[in-house]
């Protein structure tokens, strides 16, 4: 059929230019390759494509030069295509590290790069969770509440238990945000502080637990309504 051709016609344009952008990888800016690789994540394309480019790109200096957003870009990229080489996670993170980039990320950027490091389950040292730590409390007043869900649900998928400091300012944050939590990011947020053994203070339970009372009744409600709905019929 018509509709399968044009697929199959999209997917060889696609191989072919992923080939060419690998064959390029040393010609790319460090802007450019934060894009391609951001890109070809988007497309799917599979992750030895991704890793070949950036290794390829390393020979030349080019990752050395990216942005804190460029790399926060390209580990996400990483972690969509579920790469598992971790001396790619390694090289890419090593241009955050060489800079001093972290105290460059901002909410945003810093959320995404927890969650890539956490699909992927990095192991990344206790150092280095402690600078994106304390790069996270710094932000925290920026966070949405879906931005504070994934960064501890991020730690906690990392393995790392982080300070007091930051459990107390994490929390204030959930309380002020308490009305734009979700349903899933409720039981994310309680999940991830079980996990990391946290107890939670009384005002987040006070706060957030009605929330999610709430959600759970609006659910049984509407599904309740569905049910009458279909059996009327």
């Amino acid at each position: 059929s018509s509709s399968s051709s044009s697929s199959s016609s999209s997917s060889i344009l696609a191989q072919a230019l992923t080939a060419q952008a690998v064959r390029m990888s040393d010609e790319f800016t460090a802007q450019g390759l934060a894009s391609v690789i951001w890109s070809m994540a988007r497309l799917r394309c599979g992750a030895h494509y991704l890793e070949a480019m950036l290794l390829q790109a390393n020979t030349s200096h080019t990752i050395e030069r990216l942005s804190a957003q460029g790399i926060s870009n390209i580990m996400w990229a990483l972690a969509r295509v579920r790469s598992r080489n971790k001396g790619v996670f390694d090289m890419v993170l090593a241009g955050l590290e060489r800079k001093r980039q972290p105290k460059k990320l901002n909410a945003q950027e810093l959320t995404i790069l927890v969650w890539a490091l956490a699909r992927v389950r990095y192991k990344a040292s206790r150092l280095k969770l402690e600078v994106l730590e304390r790069r996270a409390l710094d932000v925290l007043p920026q966070c949405t509440s879906q931005a504070c869900t994934v960064m501890l649900w991020g730690f906690a998928r990392l393995s790392h238990t982080p300070s007091s400091s930051f459990v107390d300012a994490y929390q204030k944050v959930c309380v002020q945000q308490a009305s734009r939590y979700s349903a899933q990011g409720i039981s994310n947020t309680f999940w991830a502080l079980a996990s990391l053994g946290i107890e939670p203070s009384s005002e987040f339970i006070a706060t957030l637990l009605p929330h999610a009372v709430a959600h759970v009744t609006a659910t049984t409600t509407s599904t309740s309504s569905s049910s009458s709905s279909s059996s009327s019929r």
